[in-house]
């Protein structure tokens, strides 16, 4: 069996990201093997559903504003992250823009948050994994489901065929009582034959002498 690998050795780039009017130091990771929708759900569970987090809409960016994430620490935070395709035709890839800041904008930097920005850049890197392992649990669950419901329509069929069979064998028991009532009226009619005409069986060679009827 031949199985498909992914390499996750996806680059953490520092990117000038723009929200609002604004422009910000970020981060971007480019995820190519998987489309924005699978991305968007995949951190959707962990930070909502995972972390709790509650979130909002900021200029086209999902955020989490003034919540604490563990993965980056204690302090509270607004965490703003888009994911979109880029490229043309055969080319496109999916595309996360990931900013993180203190609060209005406070963006972490190298010489106040020298401990939090490589926390931010391991959990970046890691999203890929994360997402097609989100990916792939989904479509498990699908294969199981699929199982479950070929299995009780096959069950469906298998009750259905057996029914039918029930019918099929009392029809050839009825076909089977027929042939024994043909059988006993040809053996009826061969008898009748033999009486009018011993030792033939066929009634179209007997000579029948009219009665004469009294005057």
């Amino acid at each position: 069996m031949m199985t498909a690998t992914v390499s996750f050795a996806q680059t953490v780039q520092d990117e000038m990201i723009e929200i609002g009017k604004q422009k910000v130091t970020g981060y971007s990771v480019a995820i190519p093997h998987l489309t924005p929708s699978i991305v968007k759900e995949a951190l959707n569970k962990r930070f909502v559903k995972v972390a709790g987090m509650k979130s909002s809409k900021e200029s086209g960016f999902t955020a989490y504003l003034n919540q604490q994430f563990a993965d980056f620490g204690t302090k509270n935070l607004d965490i703003y992250y888009k994911v979109v395709e880029e490229g043309k035709r055969n080319l496109k890839t999916t595309k996360l823009y990931f900013v993180v800041s203190k609060g209005n904008f406070n963006i972490i930097n190298e010489s106040e948050d020298a401990e939090m920005i490589p926390k931010v850049k391991k959990f970046l890197s890691g999203v890929p994994k994360y997402a097609l392992e989100y990916k792939t649990s989904n479509e498990i669950i699908e294969r199981n489901n699929n199982i479950t419901r070929l299995n009780e329509e096959r069950e469906e069929l298998v009750a259905e065929k057996d029914a039918l069979q029930k019918e099929i064998n009392a029809i050839d028991l009825k076909i089977k009582e027929k042939d024994g009532d043909v059988i006993k009226e040809q053996e009826a009619l061969k008898a009748l034959k033999e009486l009018l005409n011993p030792g033939s069986t066929s009634v179209e060679k007997l000579e029948v002498v009219p009665t004469t009827e009294k005057k």
